[in-house]
């Protein structure tokens, strides 16, 4: 039998967005927006920002995590808008790399949008998936729109764990 949990009231979380200071203490997510907190672990967002992704270009970003720490990956969400504009473009493929083990998260790169769809809210993983301490991650995004650039934000949201021996 499945037991419901009482929400508490909205709080404000001390998040870590990738080491940036500037994002601390920002709420967890706005209203409506699902985050899974592991209790005891150290919310993370990882950001990748992705700028003037020429017309059919391919763009590439890394990551390296703490030697201490392994980030465990919940959730994924991307937005996408033509460079220098508010209008959204969604029309972009992302592949996500562990080089660690040399291996891709998905088999080929997905559509933005059969991730995340509009970009209003994030993507849960269908398991949560460990990038082991020391590893770099690589996003690599491909604008599929022939006629426009476009500025791409991508985020891995999870948690860190302390590395054992």
């Amino acid at each position: 039998m499945l037991k419901r949990i009482a929400r508490s009231p909205q709080k404000t979380a001390n998040i870590e967005y990738a080491g940036n200071p500037e994002y601390k203490g920002y709420e967890a997510c706005p209203p409506g927006y699902a985050v899974s907190v592991v209790p005891g672990k150290r919310f993370t967002a990882i950001p990748f920002d992705f700028s003037n992704i020429a017309a059919s270009g391919t763009s590439k970003k890394r990551y390296t995590l703490s030697t201490g720490f392994h980030f465990v990956a919940l959730q994924i969400n991307a937005y996408g808008v033509n460079h220098g504009s508010t209008t959204e473009n969604m029309n972009f493929t992302v592949l996500i790399r562990d080089e660690f083990t040399s291996q891709d998260l998905t088999k080929d790169p997905v559509h933005a949008k059969c991730i995340t769809g509009s970009g209003k809210r994030p993507y849960n993983m269908p398991y949560p998936y460990r990038f082991l301490g020391g590893t770099t991650i690589t996003v690599e995004i491909k604008n599929l729109d022939s006629g426009n650039a476009i500025d791409v934000y991508f985020v891995l949201i999870g948690y860190e764990e302390p590395a054992t021996a």
